[in-house]
């Protein structure tokens, strides 16, 4: 289906892309988790892919951060698509994405063999962790605990 707007049709795509456009916030939040989770990858903990594209199982999707297990970069090789689920994948809400959307798309992870999935909401400033077979623990602040990683991380590093 395709949507007129001002004599400028769009595709199903850019209606879906115009819907999850980044924002400020969103921008600077995804920044500041990045900054904090660095140095993770520092230590060899993880690594981290911000804005990665990964098809599972032929389901295309692009978190807007992906944990991985440690791993070397081979500067000389590249791939269009990473093939492996990441242990924790990572949204930020958008200003115009209904929060609903990134727990469907959390359990759409799960069943691709992510263990958990954070979803970042920059107005309330809240990161509310998602792992399988356990309860979603929201964090306002303090200490958030990712159980899939191990990553601590302070909520008041992110969210200043």
């Amino acid at each position: 289906m395709n949507a007129l707007l001002h004599d400028i049709e769009l595709s199903d795509e850019e209606i879906d892309f115009a819907r999850t456009m980044a924002d400020k916030n969103h921008s600077k939040t995804q920044f500041r988790l990045c900054a904090a989770l660095a140095k993770y990858e520092d230590q060899r903990v993880i690594s981290v892919f911000p804005e990665a594209d990964f098809n599972l199982d032929s389901w295309l999707v692009r978190p807007d951060i992906a944990l991985m297990p440690p791993m070397e970069n081979d500067w000389d090789q590249e791939a269009a698509y990473l093939l492996t689920p990441p242990i924790t994948a990572i949204e930020v809400v958008s200003a115009k994405q209904p929060v609903s959307d990134l727990f469907a798309k959390a359990r759409e992870y799960f069943a691709h063999g992510v263990h958990s999935c954070w979803i970042v909401v920059p107005p309330t400033r809240t990161i509310t962790v998602v792992a399988t077979q356990a309860k979603p623990v929201s964090y306002a602040h303090g200490t958030l605990t990712d159980p899939a990683t191990g990553i601590a991380l302070q909520l008041e590093e992110i969210f200043r």
